[in-house]
């Protein structure tokens, strides 16, 4: 069976989105942490269409806890939920 999943890693500076297929990166976005609380759910969405993935395929969502800004982490985590 294969393993469809997001990665969501943030910095200071950016967050970036990769979308993995069996353990392997198929794709990324990256986006700056000044507009994650906005931009996060439609860069997402853009990443899924783009692969033509459904969003029903994504097994799970892996989230990194930092280093980071506190509300970037929050925006980050509150959006992978």
């Amino acid at each position: 069976m294969t393993t469809t999943f997001l990665a969501i890693t943030n910095t200071f500076t950016h967050v970036t989105v990769g979308l993995f297929y069996d353990q392997q990166c198929v794709d990324t976005l990256t986006t700056t942490t000044h507009h994650v609380s906005k931009d996060l759910v439609p860069h997402i969405s853009e990443l899924l269409k783009i692969n033509k993935i459904p969003l029903a395929h994504i097994t799970f969502v892996a989230v990194n806890r930092g280093p980071g800004p506190f509300t970037t982490l929050r925006s980050v985590i509150a959006s992978a939920n």
